[in-house]
């Protein structure tokens, strides 16, 4: 196998380790809301266009407050939504919302968490293992074949 082969898994592996880093924290801040986030109500403050790259128009975000029960401080907080945002939301709604953190705040709409990191943890976790296995079975061939001559 060439040097660019070798080379070409290496990065693999290491961009495998990337998205398993990236999964394990996301997937880490779902499990937090899941067990330990508080709900509160709240009501919808402001809504204000969501722009990506180039000012195009992703979506909308939903502008509240609410009172952290640790700190007794308003915080004021949003969450980002789809296109649909505007239709599903308007200024003065009452939300319930849910937050975790003491001084640092992460919040959310209530209900809006999703399996999809904690799922893509499991199998990036799968990837890596593989990936190590292919590539500790690559070196020790290498490995063996100088050894032998």
């Amino acid at each position: 196998m060439s040097q660019n082969a070798e080379l070409g898994r290496f990065k693999l592996l290491l961009g495998i380790f990337v998205l398993f880093c990236l999964s394990a924290f996301k997937s880490c801040q779902e499990v937090k809301y899941r067990t330990g986030g508080k709900a509160c109500k709240t009501t919808v403050s402001n809504i204000t266009e969501s722009t990506g790259r180039r000012g195009r128009h992703v979506g909308y975000k939903i502008w509240y407050a609410f009172k952290n029960e640790n700190t007794g401080k308003t915080v004021n907080g949003y969450t980002e939504t789809g296109l649909d945002g505007a239709d599903r939301y308007h200024k003065g709604q009452e939300l319930t919302i849910e937050y975790i953190g003491t001084e640092i705040f992460s919040s959310r709409i209530q209900g809006s968490g999703s399996l999809f990191w904690p799922t893509f943890f499991v199998l990036s976790v799968v990837a890596m293992i593989g990936s190590i296995v292919v590539f500790w079975r690559h070196v020790s061939e290498k490995t063996a074949k100088m050894k032998r001559g």
